[in-house]
């Protein structure tokens, strides 16, 4: 665990995030501290602290296709894991987070709805559906996933919820003109808002996605650092 951000008040609150790769992760934090900067003291753990790379791909890695996560290591480079190990792992950041921290922010939007904690938990995963179910316009929404596996569990939430939605999947990485001709098809299908639904999505891609499809783009973690704001006081 490592402190990203302090507000220099010894009495502010102390906002807990967790990666789910590894720690530091100024890009996956950035919307946050951005937010909170002299607000909040700010302090992160990550789910993959403390392996390497040969041990998780020995150990760790997706039991089954279906059970396949995409994240990021220290050092920049992507890494498949089993989803239940993340899991597991990510419960466990949390517990070394609640011991100091009263507002803890999972920096991912797969589902955590049974991760417990002794503080508040704030979900990207709940915030964004609740965001899709109550953005209705004319068109339809493109979805933007870094897998396979992740965009067909999505799409799974959007029919659930009757919303029209169009899907793509594209890994967070490349230029930013590699990345804007993987998505340019959304532009022609309809769509009249965009989600990068990935921690992994940079605010240069959704510029660069803005760019290129003419139309409001957004990233999950922009709404989660809204979320945490208006929890600190």
């Amino acid at each position: 665990m490592i402190r990203s951000m302090a507000a220099g008040d010894a009495g502010c609150t102390i906002v807990g995030l967790v990666s789910v790769g590894q720690s530091p992760s100024p890009s996956l934090t950035a919307d946050v501290v951005s937010v909170l900067a002299g607000r909040a003291e700010i302090r992160e753990a990550g789910a993959l602290d403390g392996l390497s790379r040969e041990g998780i791909e020995r150990d760790h890695a997706p039991a089954c296709r279906e059970r396949t996560f995409f994240t990021t290591l220290r050092d920049g480079t992507d890494v498949l894991v089993d989803r239940v190990f993340i899991h597991e792992r990510v419960q466990q950041a949390v517990h070394v987070l609640e011991k100091e921290s009263s507002i803890i922010g999972i920096l991912c939007t797969g589902g955590y709805n049974d991760i417990e904690s002794k503080a508040t938990l704030v979900l990207p995963s709940n915030l964004v559906l609740g965001y899709i179910r109550g953005v209705r316009d004319f068109g339809k929404w493109g979805l933007v996933m870094p897998t396979e596996v992740s965009l067909t569990a999505m799409l799974r939430e959007f029919e659930r919820y009757e919303v029209p939605v169009v899907g793509r999947c594209v890994p967070p990485r490349g230029t930013r003109e590699e990345f804007q001709l993987r998505i340019a098809g959304l532009a022609g299908a309809g769509t009249s808002t965009v989600l990068l639904n990935c921690f992994g999505y940079s605010e240069m891609m959704r510029q660069a996605a803005k760019e290129v499809l003419g139309r409001p783009v957004i990233r999950p973690g922009t709404i989660l650092a809204d979320a945490i704001a208006r929890l600190v006081e």
